[in-house]
């Protein structure tokens, strides 16, 4: 069994020592929908434990004991006529919670001069990237909801098309293929225009980094002014490249749901194009804002 001594003395020599726990769920938990309105409880307590081997993991078996996840663990030396180390630590449950009340005892009688720290409550955030799936259809802006001023707006046969592509992003599931888009050609032709107008500024105004991807991504991705990519090629070339993947979304996101994507290397992504009357104007984000930027 590992003795602990060693890591908490190595930690005495830094200001502050952090370690972090991942609670690793079953498959049952994955392939289930999360409810994006839970809140979680988490509470916080400090202590400190003695300096001798075996120490912290006698904290740590209570929380196993006790079926508590723990989310955050940070050490600190007490002062230099102690023979102990300062302990905060983060966990799943709240005061009153049978099991949590019952930790709290046990680790009374294994730690010194505990208190325990307001309790916060978080909001829901994915544990795992198939729950993305949660947040995918919470969008502030619908893919079929355009606003009065909106090019397309009085085009019916324009907001049916959205209407079709954003039922396709609203049965997209993680784990599947993105499904390909048929683009029309008048699709295509407003994506060439914003694609010309933009190569005619990138010798001026993009960076290297830039142009470099895009060379790849033409060479590996169908980018051309006479073709609109499709996501899956795109999502394969990032995931290969960098770990990244695209999603497939029917509108505008949150922030915070946006950013819960990015935590899993996952860029949500619009299939819709801005509407032909305009071809270099859109309120609104759509695959040349995602794809072009």
């Amino acid at each position: 069994m590992m003795s602990f001594s060693g890591p908490l003395r190595r930690s005495a020599r830094c200001v502050v020592s952090t370690s972090r726990f991942i609670k690793l769920a079953g498959p049952k938990s994955f392939s289930t929908v999360a409810n994006k309105d839970e809140i979680h409880h988490r509470t916080s307590i400090l202590t400190n434990i003695v300096d001798r081997p075996g120490s912290l993991l006698e904290v740590l078996k209570d929380f196993h004991a006790n079926g508590i996840n723990l989310t955050h663990i940070e050490s600190r030396p007490c002062p230099k006529d102690s023979d102990g180390f300062h302990i905060k630590i983060d966990f799943d449950g709240h005061v009153g919670e049978k099991k949590t009340d019952q930790l709290l005892i046990d680790l009374k009688g294994k730690c010194r001069d505990m208190l325990v720290l307001d309790e916060r409550q978080v909001p829901w955030f994915p544990h795992h990237i198939s729950e993305l799936d949660a947040l995918a259809n919470q969008c502030l802006d619908a893919g079929t909801d355009l606003q009065a001023d909106h090019p397309g707006f009085s085009d019916q046969v324009y907001r049916a098309r959205r209407g079709e592509l954003a039922s396709i992003a609203e049965r997209f599931k993680f784990g599947e293929p993105i499904p390909r888009i048929q683009y029309t050609p008048e699709e295509i032709a407003t994506w060439g225009a914003v694609y010309t107008k933009l190569q005619a500024l990138h010798a001026d105004y993009a960076c290297s980094e830039y142009l470099e991807s895009l060379q790849l991504l033409e060479k590996h991705s169908g980018y051309s002014k006479d073709n609109i990519p499709q996501a899956e090629d795109i999502s394969n070339f990032l995931l290969s490249r960098t770990g990244f993947r695209l999603r497939p979304v029917t509108g505008l996101l949150s922030s915070r749901d946006f950013l819960n994507g990015l935590a899993f290397r996952t860029f949500f992504s619009t299939q819709y194009i801005r509407h032909h009357s305009l071809p270099l104007y859109t309120p609104e984000p759509d695959i040349c804002h995602e794809l072009l930027g």
